[in-house]
């Protein structure tokens, strides 16, 4: 897959909602675990959580940076993310800092593949 799309995976209950560089999660994307009630929204590179990112899990609310899939710096608040977002993301920034918990769960939902 290549450009914006979806990926459902079925079997460990998570969507995935963004872009795709050689079938690969790359650049700004959501994934929404619903079995461990964790969301993840920010900068992906091959597949890997790399770069700023808002994440909920049960519902609280946390902001850091990630590199290969791990949380090198944790932020204060979401103003860290406007400071350190990549220039190509930018036009993410509603998600990273506006949209609300509840916003982000419609936005999420598991019916949405056949809400399209």
């Amino acid at each position: 897959m290549e450009g914006y799309g979806e990926f459902h995976d079925f079997n460990i209950d998570m969507i995935y909602i963004g872009f795709f560089e050689d079938n690969l999660y790359n650049g700004f994307g959501i994934l929404r675990n619903y079995k461990d009630n964790y969301i993840y929204i920010g900068e992906w590179k091959n597949n890997q959580r790399d770069g700023v990112a808002r994440i909920f899990k049960n519902k609280k609310e946390n902001w850091g940076k990630f590199k290969n899939n791990i949380l090198i710096i944790k932020f204060e608040d979401s103003n860290d993310i406007v400071r350190s977002i990549e220039e190509k993301n930018k036009h993410m920034l509603d998600f990273f800092i506006a949209k609300n918990y509840n916003d982000i769960i419609r936005f999420t939902k598991k019916q949405r593949i056949m809400d399209v």
